[in-house]
């Protein structure tokens, strides 16, 4: 439901180490306060709009559709 800056640190501290070992980071249903946060922390711009999803099938969706395409 929100996200403070420990939070915020945390989360582009995972995206990060997650990079690092070849794997994206999505993220689903974010409330609108989180997403505003991120887009002022610049989190948005780093893990890149198309890895941030509405709902669970979304998701789910774009990572097989991402699978495929890259193998």
């Amino acid at each position: 439901m929100n996200v403070d800056t420990s939070g915020i640190l945390a989360l582009e501290e995972l995206h990060k180490r997650l990079l690092s070992r070849g794997v994206e980071l999505a993220m689903v249903n974010p409330r609108w306060l989180v997403i505003h946060k991120l887009k002022l922390a610049q989190v948005v711009d780093k893990i890149g709009k198309q890895w941030i999803f509405l709902t669970v099938g979304e998701a789910v969706d774009a990572c097989i559709s991402y699978k495929f395409s890259s193998a």
